[in-house]
Formats: C-alpha cells, sequence, structure tokens
C-alpha cells in the first residue's frame, strides 16, 4: 500500500481535470455534459479511494518510516489532493457554463421525478448549488494537500538531520504534487477573486520551476555517469536479481474434495432432501392404509 497505489488511483484524477477543461470550450453541449458526467465517475474512481489509501499510508509512515531513498515519495498524497481540487473547480465551472448557455439541469434532464418540467431559474439553481460544493469541496482538499505536503517537508527534513538522501530518480515525486497544488491555487485565485490564492499560486508555481529544473540537471547528470537508476527492492534483499521467489501464499491451502456428493452417497450418508422425501412416503402410506 504504498505511492505505487496512490499513482494508480492519481491517473483517474488527472483523466477528470484534463477532460474538464475542454469541456468548457465545448460548442456540442450534450456531449460535454457527457464528458461532466464521466468526469465525475473518474473522480469516484480515483479521489475517493486515495482518499481512503491516506490512513493506511500515513501508519505505515509512522510505523515502519521509508527508506531515504525514496523518501520523495511521501509527496504523492499532495498530489491526490491538489488535483481533485482542480478537477472539481473545473467540473463545477464547466456545468454552470453549459446550464446558463441550454437553460437544461447541470446533469441533463428537463422533468422531475413528478413529471413536471424543470424551468431554466431552477436549473440554474442547481448549477449553482454544484458550483458553490465544487468550491468548498475545492477547499477542503485543498487544506488537506496542505497537511500532506508539511508531512512531506517534515520527513525530509527529518532524513537530512541524520543522513543523506540518495539522489535518484525518485525525486521527480515532489514535482507534479507540489504543481497540482499550485494550479488550484491559481483556479481558487480566478475563482474567488482573491489575490492571496494567486500569490501562493505564484510561490508555488515559482517552487516547481526550480525544482524541475534542478531535478532534469541532477538527472541528466546521473544518466550520463550511470547512478541515476535506484531499485529499492533489490536493494531489500541484497542488491542482486533472485533466481527463485519464495512461496508467498499467506495461508494453508487445502484441495477441494472432488465429487463429494457421489462421496456421500458411497459413504452411506442421507442428507436432509432425502430425509423429507422418506417422510412424506411413510405419510401418505399411512394415508392410504386409513382409507
Amino acid at each position: 500500500m504504498g505511492s505505487i497505489v496512490a499513482n494508480a488511483m492519481i491517473d483517474a484524477g488527472v483523466l477528470a481535470a484534463s477532460q474538464g477543461l475542454p469541456d468548457s470550450a465545448a460548442s456540442w453541449y450534450s456531449h460535454a455534459r457527457v464528458q461532466e458526467i464521466a468526469c465525475y465517475i473518474l473522480l469516484g474512481i480515483g479521489l475517493i479511494p486515495s482518499l481512503l489509501w491516506m490512513p493506511i499510508y500515513l501508519a505505515r509512515l509512522y510505523i515502519h518510516k521509508l527508506p531515504t531513498a525514496v523518501i520523495v515519495s511521501s509527496f504523492v498524497p499532495v498530489g491526490c489532493c491538489g488535483q481533485g481540487a482542480f478537477a472539481l473547480l473545473h467540473i463545477g465551472r464547466s456545468l454552470r457554463r453549459i446550464t446558463v448557455l441550454t437553460g437544461a439541469t447541470p446533469l441533463g434532464g428537463f422533468e422531475d421525478g413528478l413529471g413536471d418540467v424543470i424551468s431554466p431559474t431552477s436549473a440554474l439553481a442547481m448549477a449553482d448549488a454544484i458550483y458553490a460544493l465544487s468550491q468548498v469541496g475545492g477547499l477542503f482538499l485543498w487544506g488537506l494537500g496542505i497537511v500532506w505536503m508539511t508531512f512531506a517537508v517534515l520527513s525530509i527534513a527529518d532524513v537530512l538531520a541524520v543522513s543523506e538522501i540518495t539522489l535518484n530518480l525518485g525525486l521527480w515525486a515532489s514535482t507534479f504534487p507540489v504543481g497540482t497544488m499550485a494550479a488550484s491555487a491559481v483556479q481558487m485565485g480566478i475563482e474567488f477573486d482573491s489575490t492571496a490564492f494567486k500569490i501562493i499560486g505564484t510561490v508555488l508555481s515559482v517552487i516547481v520551476i526550480i525544482d524541475v529544473a534542478w531535478i532534469a540537471s541532477i538527472t541528466a547528470w546521473k544518466g550520463w555517469t550511470g547512478e541515476l537508476f535506484h531499485a529499492q527492492d533489490l536493494e531489500d534483499i541484497g542488491g542482486e536479481v533472485p533466481t527463485s521467489l519464495p512461496q508467498s501464499r499467506k495461508y494453508a491451502y487445502q484441495p477441494r474434495p472432488v465429487r463429494m456428493r457421489r462421496s456421500r452417497h458411497s459413504s452411506g450418508d442421507v442428507g436432509p432432501s432425502s430425509r423429507s422425501r422418506s417422510a412424506s412416503s411413510n405419510r401418505t402410506r399411512v394415508n392410504a392404509r386409513a382409507s
């Protein structure tokens, strides 16, 4: 349940956020609405499981720590929060724009459950409610991202206080999460017309640019010298590729008996169904004699 699991969850959030961008400029509104529904489904696939995964990952950090070579991967949960906030803001804004242009409900349909036609005013009120909830949800996720970013920075500072961090490809794990926080901060600055969020987004963007330039130079140098790649799994088992793997089954295996029904009949075991049939036949004989 490490950062590799989170990367698979983040992909769905990235797809939802990237799909929300062209929807805001789509002229075929029925297709744009379908894409927005797909974006919400993708957020359910990626964002919700990542929120459930975070407590497990935090417990692992507290109990087992992380190797110094991959300590930078503690930034990965920040990407889940930042990308989720960015996606919610864009999807809510796109749905409201589609409702303003079409007069239909945000997710489609012109009638309610009772068969009454929904007026454009009511549809716009629904879109405004979704838009407001998207803003509040974006703020919640962005705040959670700040918490995880604090954990990551403190973890790296704790490691640097006692040892050195190996410079390898794992350093790239810090670029995307901080970039998502910068993008969501800039978007919230636009949505709320907030100078504070715009400044925070600008500062985070500058940090990301410096981080990418620094890590890119290290990657080029380490790649030239052949010291770039680091396999933590191989290092844990001595640094050599194993020729065979031990049995990974964690429970005792017992083969399922074949032809269980035939074995029961051969052993003389009578099941409840046969008992009920014999009892009914006995009652039939008794009734026949009585008559």
